[in-house]
């Protein structure tokens, strides 16, 4: 898989003086263009593009957050207790969704029967699984958006 440049980074937004992290309610634009370039750049199939945008609403509505659950930081709200690299590369958003792509991929090559929203659910470990299906259509008018903003 291709690594990323530098250039192709999304800033993590400063963290406020609120300790909380609230979840905007629209999307970054420029996360969701790196995370539908990440998935170009890595070949994945449409199934599990679609998987990390379902993922990328369910967990930050596609936002490169600085913070959330316990450690959980970034759009994919991954947390480097549990192995998904430093704070720092799961803030990025090229490194972070490549990692969820490689775990996707080998998920989706385990069981093909799945839907995109179980492939998500078995690479986040969510406690409300359900919710990844339930935002397959914001996902894909995210995809839409994100791929006529990468084409133009």
């Amino acid at each position: 898989m291709k690594e990323s440049h530098a250039t192709d980074r999304v800033p993590v937004p400063a963290l406020g003086a609120d300790a909380g992290c609230p979840v905007p309610a629209e999307h970054d634009p420029e996360v969701t263009r790196a995370v539908h370039q990440a998935c170009a750049d890595h070949g994945v199939s449409s199934k599990v593009r679609l998987a990390a945008f379902e993922a990328g609403w369910v967990e930050s509505h596609m936002n490169n957050l600085p913070c959330g659950d316990k450690d959980s930081v970034g759009v994919f709200q991954q947390r480097p207790s549990q192995g998904w690299g430093t704070a720092e590369q799961c803030g990025d958003v090229p490194h972070a969704t490549a990692s969820f792509l490689r775990r996707a991929v080998e998920e989706d090559r385990r069981d093909p029967g799945r839907t995109a929203g179980e492939i998500a659910q078995a690479v986040q470990r969510s406690a409300f699984p359900e919710r990844y299906d339930q935002a397959e259509t914001k996902a894909r008018s995210l995809i839409e958006e994100a791929g006529e903003a990468t084409d133009s």
